[in-house]
């Protein structure tokens, strides 16, 4: 016997979603979608042949405890900008070109010692690719990132999420995962949009003493205020980003896991996460992001 389940929780208490209106409205306006009764999303579900491959499908799913972890590829030779202070960082210097002034129109020449360093991690391996430039200007090198994920390597990237349709991009260039960062996006309001694309999606806070936005006004800066908001649209984890830890290789912000776990969200650490961080970190840590090497 066939077994439809819900594609967000695995649930197979579902019900056909069926829209009213035109002549033939069972058969016009059946768009396949179906609603679960348990978490109250609409999608197309999931199909499996009988009980017995659903459960090995859940069984597998549980026995997925492992905390991933991915290095991060800072594609700029700058954190942030805009007067927000991240710490210092000891970076090594790759390449200097002074012709009379500062350019800024070649971005692929710019950067291109980054991709090429960029290649050797992420070729077979996984990785999570800030678009800095992309995420703070709006302005991402989408050719340098697409050569980049020809590697094969399974990456998440953040181009700068301004509205769903750089989901949709991410996606377009074979990203495996999005992260969707605080420090670039205007409105809290997009994380609602973006959910309603997809739940391979990660809202990621970045935060000091507050969460910050591209544009404050408007916004939630307490960081429990926003982890409530995330859990109430209907996101499962998040990412949280230590500004003041992030470059500096010295272990994470832990204090932020039990107001995730509060929420109900799983996490996923950035900010001075080292390899080493990794394996005494809690369950409630689904995921890391390696501090970038400058090495």
């Amino acid at each position: 016997m066939r077994v439809r389940v819900c594609p967000y929780c695995y649930s197979p208490e579902i019900t056909e979603k069926v829209l009213i209106g035109g002549p033939m409205a069972q058969l016009d306006n059946d768009d396949g979608t179906y609603r679960c009764l348990h978490c109250g999303k609409s999608g197309v579900p999931i199909d499996f042949a009988g009980w017995e491959e659903y459960q090995e499908f859940i069984d597998s799913k549980m026995a997925s405890t492992e905390v991933h972890s991915r290095p991060i590829l800072p594609m700029l030779p700058t954190l942030f900008h805009g007067g927000i202070e991240a710490g210092s960082v000891n970076a090594t210097v790759v390449k200097v070109t002074w012709d009379g002034g500062l350019r800024f129109g070649d971005q692929r020449e710019r950067l291109q010692d980054n991709w090429k360093r960029a290649e050797k991690v992420v070729e077979g391996k996984a990785a999570c690719i800030l678009d800095l430039n992309g995420i703070m200007e709006g302005r991402p090198d989408l050719d340098g990132i697409q050569h980049v994920l020809r590697r094969k390597g399974e990456v998440m990237l953040d181009i700068g999420i301004h509205h769903e349709q750089d989901v949709f991009d991410c996606f377009t260039m074979g990203a495996s995962q999005v992260l969707a960062t605080s420090i670039g996006m205007p409105s809290f309001k997009v994380f609602e949009r973006v959910l309603d694309m997809t739940d391979e999606c990660i809202p990621c806070l970045c935060y000091d003493d507050k969460v910050q936005w591209r544009r404050p006004r408007g916004n939630p800066t307490e960081l429990d205020d926003c982890l409530s908001a995330l859990k109430e649209l209907g996101f499962a984890q998040v990412g949280l980003m230590c500004l003041d830890r992030l470059g500096k290789a010295n272990g994470p912000d832990l204090r932020v896991i039990d107001k995730a776990t509060r929420a109900g969200l799983k996490v996923w650490l950035a900010g001075g996460v080292r390899f080493e961080d990794v394996p005494s970190l809690p369950a409630q840590v689904s995921g890391v992001l390696l501090d970038p090497s400058f090495e």
